[in-house]
């Protein structure tokens, strides 16, 4: 209960506040480094940068927030809500009405 640190505070220079959740705490950690392989570059390129950010922004941070119990504010919303992490999920699963449904392909 008393674990408060951020994106900010970890990594200096990162404009977000949210709190991390475990997600928000191993994507800070290990998420430039999976991405570098993943893209066979250098952790420090602009292209993993770029893409560990808009990642963070768009994906993650929505995460942290939702597990941290933050609201997206009274008025003027302080973050935006895309969607849920259940209609990302539920994306997953072969559509109701597919003949030939493959548990393989979402």
């Amino acid at each position: 209960r008393s674990f408060s640190e951020s994106m900010s505070s970890l990594r200096p220079g990162k404009p977000w506040g949210t709190k991390l959740s475990s997600a928000g705490l191993v994507y800070c950690h290990l998420g430039t480094q999976v991405l570098a392989q993943l893209l066979a570059q250098p952790e420090d390129s602009p292209t993993v940068t770029a893409l560990y950010d808009q990642l963070y922004e768009d994906l993650v941070q929505e995460i942290d927030a939702i597990d941290n119990g933050v609201a997206l504010g009274e008025g003027q919303p302080c973050r935006a809500l895309s969607t849920t992490l259940s209609a990302r999920v539920g994306r997953l699963n072969p559509r109701w009405n597919d003949p030939h449904p493959d548990p393989q392909v979402g």
